[in-house]
């Protein structure tokens, strides 16, 4: 009886069933395991239309590899993508010496005190760049790439396989302004950088950023201009926490616990999140097609800052420069540019509301 009754349910779903799968969206999700990453990745993860095929971190970002890599497995193993690989890349930008405020990067680096069971699983061997061709090089449709960092370990991919460039759909890059100045000078932080124009996942790695721009890859940039309408509020906090069901919605809320200075300083933002949802809902954005161009230029002077301890050769060999403090990863309108999709404005009412709901989805 139960033979026939599995086979019944089994002619009845066929077709149903296989499209269903078949209209799920393949996506790799590429990060710096920052605060904002965090409940990015919870929406792909438990979104119904979602294929998440892996996971890459940057060690270039705000984590660092080791502790950042084992936290993105602990992550995707409480949510309904159990089992998909997580790697790690580099830990230094292709170029430069920029980098996070060490504060940020322990932050990071501990998911600020709050803990998460720990998954039997360890993070793949090979690097964040090989698993992105990989990936990439297996799936059967064509795969939209959400960049939520520092862009090092997809342009360091594209470097060594441009052939993978015809298996992505789209790259939807949080990064990036083009009117609304920049999010570098943070008070009681960064007061001494003098870039007022670049945000933080662009000036981080300004090379990376420009090969992902002038890849061919159709790309969509979610930059500030579009991030500063979704500002994330003490009654979101509320919301959030209100609404926690799944593990990783519970997580999150105790997240937003241990972090409301941040809310309460107005810095903070849902960057990383209306990247991850404008990826499966454009209509999120209101979005212009632009011609970016981002700016590197290399100099003497620094912020005033000591430099980090980065090897004085870079990833092709060549030796490390130093970038112009005031202008290096700005996002300028050009005649040279690539042509990009810019987020300039978002329905903050909508997304806010699609973000809840989703990442209690079992």
């Amino acid at each position: 009886m139960t033979f026939i009754r599995n086979l019944i349910f089994g002619l009845l779903c066929f077709g149903s069933c296989s499209m269903a799968w078949a209209a799920k969206t393949p996506i790799i999700i590429d990060n710096d395991m920052a605060i904002d990453d965090w409940v990015a990745m919870l929406y792909l993860l438990h979104h119904p239309d979602a294929q998440v095929l892996g996971v890459t971190v940057t060690g270039a970002g705000e984590a660092h590899c080791e502790p950042g890599a084992q936290h993105a497995v602990n992550l995707v193993d409480v949510t309904p993508h159990k089992g998909i690989p997580v790697a790690c890349g580099p830990e230094e930008p292709m170029d430069g010496f920029h980098q996070f405020p060490a504060p940020w990067r322990e932050g990071a680096d501990t998911f600020y005190g709050v803990s998460l069971p720990v998954s039997p699983r360890k993070p793949e061997k090979q690097s964040a760049p090989d698993l992105l061709i990989s990936l990439l090089e297996r799936s059967e449709a064509p795969v939209r790439l959400v960049v939520l960092g520092n862009a090092t370990n997809v342009a360091l991919a594209l470097r060594k396989a441009p052939q993978i460039k015809k298996r992505i759909e789209r790259i939807h890059f949080m990064g990036g302004s083009v009117w609304a100045g920049g999010n570098i000078i943070v008070p009681n932080f960064t007061d001494q950088y003098k870039n007022k124009s670049a945000e933080w996942n662009i000036l981080i790695d300004p090379i990376a950023a420009r090969d992902v721009l002038e890849s061919g890859v159709p790309v969509t940039l979610v930059s500030l201009d579009g991030t500063n309408h979704v500002k994330v509020l003490p009654a979101d906090a509320v919301a959030m926490k209100k609404a926690a069901k799944s593990a990783g919605a519970k997580f999150f809320s105790r997240i937003l616990d241990k972090t409301k200075w941040f809310i309460d300083s107005g810095e903070y933002y849902f960057w990383d999140a209306l990247t991850a949802a404008v990826a499966l809902h454009p209509e999120y954005c209101t979005s212009q097609d632009l011609p970016l161009e981002v700016v590197v230029a290399y100099s003497d002077k620094t912020n005033g800052v000591p430099l980090p301890a980065f090897s004085k050769v870079r990833w092709d060999g060549k030796e490390r420069r130093n970038f112009d403090p005031y202008f290096t990863g700005q996002t300028i309108l050009s005649d040279r540019g690539a042509m990009t999709r810019v987020c300039v404005a978002a329905d903050a009412k909508t997304f806010k509301q699609d973000l809840i709901r989703t990442i209690n989805l079992f």
